[in-house]
């Protein structure tokens, strides 16, 4: 019975994996997908480059890299949403934050989740994952207070995600022996 729910696990992850690269192969199929997908790497590596920097002059050693989120930009801002004004975020909806096109998510070290929307009335707008500050800052150079791995000064992954995994090998791992 162990060993059949770990060869189940084990086939469940493995789905999951084919699932989500099935689902990138259908989408680079479409010339438009890939024209949209282009403007979305361009737009999540310009946004890291300016986060490298600006975490390189202010000494921000947990400034998180930013990962593309497809499902942020389906969103709909919620009912009376107003269009942030400066560095300031404002709530788009649920736990998804609205930054200024122009000002970026410098001022957002721990964001991790990236999408870049035209908004009708509010023109370009980043949305994040997180809505942190200058409180959250940990002065050092770039990319040494992650608590996890760094790359290229900036932090990814998580340590949490990290002893997620563990304690699923764990867990995994007793109903083995």
């Amino acid at each position: 019975m162990k060993k059949f729910l770990l060869v189940a696990a084990v086939l469940l992850c493995l789905t999951l994996v084919i699932a989500q690269e099935k689902e990138e192969d259908d989408e680079k199929v479409s010339g438009k997908v890939d024209e949209k997908e282009e403007e979305r790497k361009s737009c999540v590596e310009r946004e890291n480059n300016r986060r490298l920097i600006y975490a390189t002059q202010q000494n921000i050693g947990n400034m998180r890299k930013l990962e593309y989120d497809k499902e942020m930009e389906k969103l709909k801002p919620m009912e009376g949403f107003e269009c942030p004004f400066g560095w300031e975020p404002r709530k788009y909806k649920g736990d998804v934050w609205a930054i200024n096109g122009v000002e970026g998510t410098k001022e957002n070290p721990l964001a991790t989740k990236l999408a870049c929307i035209q908004h009708p009335k509010c023109g370009k707008l980043y949305l994040t994952d997180t809505h942190s500050g200058h409180g959250d800052v940990i002065k050092g150079k770039p990319g040494s207070e992650c608590g996890g791995e760094a790359e290229e000064g900036l932090c990814i992954g998580s340590s949490a995600a990290s002893f997620g995994l563990l304690f699923l090998l764990v867990i995994m791992s007793s109903f083995y022996f």
